[in-house]
């Protein structure tokens, strides 16, 4: 998709006649007979990176935690003792109907279901341990588990939000700044919450930060127009960002066809 958009923007070289034999007399004919003007058509590409996507590479920050990473070792560890044990799962499911689930790497918000299913089956699945003298974490990691979950929960609903087909580009600036207010939560540990929050900030600058050398003022001036979320841009510290989408709008109308013609 990158190359195909980055092809398209090239410029046939002078003297390329590629195409001209498509054209017929009865064409010719007609185009001369046309009295309408030409209009000059913008045929740049722009393409906006994955938005999804780019929110687990924001995820990826957690990975240089050493505490994250330790605790999610652990935790992945459980989850593999349980799974190798017939016994453990039996166990586990007659207790709660339920039993852990592994993570994979490849699935985006999979650590989070991971430990979305180990606070939900907590007692069942303490007692089973017990029962089968497989050590289970400490009170202390189990808070950090909750914690995790607090942290993660927003990024997994916007990114399900920001992947769906239906979903508008005006959309774009509510759902990066409702993750950037989450990230400044002071319940959440700001040995999480601080890293990723610069990385948000870093990775969407193009979106959010009108003083940035790629910014683009698309998604500002889509969320502006758009009665349902236009409120987003309303507040007094969006003044920049507001400011970027009004000059873009006014550009885009005053380069048109109609104001030209004028």
């Amino acid at each position: 998709m990158v190359k195909a958009v980055r092809v398209a923007n090239e410029q046939p070289e002078d003297g390329d006649d590629e195409g001209e034999s498509d054209i017929d007399e009865t064409d010719s004919e007609e185009a001369e007979e046309t009295t309408e003007p030409e209009i000059e058509v913008d045929t740049n590409l722009y393409r906006f990176p994955c938005l999804a996507h780019t929110l687990q590479l924001v995820l990826k920050e957690l990975g240089k935690n050493q505490a994250y990473t330790n605790l999610v070792t652990k935790v992945r560890a459980v989850v593999r003792a349980v799974k190798i044990s017939s016994v453990a799962q039996e166990k586990l499911i007659a207790a709660c109907g339920q039993t852990v689930i592994k993570d994979c790497t490849t699935r985006w918000t999979s650590i989070l279901l991971v430990v979305d299913r180990l606070l939900a089956i907590r007692p069942q699945l303490e007692e089973v341990l017990r029962e089968m003298k497989i050590d289970s974490l400490t009170n202390s990691e189990w808070a950090r588990l909750s914690d995790i979950q607090k942290l993660l929960a927003p990024f997994k609903s916007q990114t399900d939000s920001l992947q769906t087909d239906t979903l508008s580009l005006s959309y774009v600036i509510p759902s990066l700044l409702e993750l950037t207010l989450h990230l400044q939560d002071p319940s959440l540990p700001v040995s999480y919450s601080n890293p990723l929050l610069q990385s948000l900030r870093s990775r969407f600058a193009m979106f959010l930060d009108p003083l940035s050398t790629n910014f683009n003022a698309l998604p500002a001036a889509a969320c502006y127009m758009d009665p349902t979320v236009s409120a987003a841009m309303m507040r007094e510290d969006m003044a920049p960002l507001l400011n970027a989408a009004k000059h873009y709008i006014k550009a885009q109308v005053c380069s048109s066809y109609f104001c030209e013609s004028l």
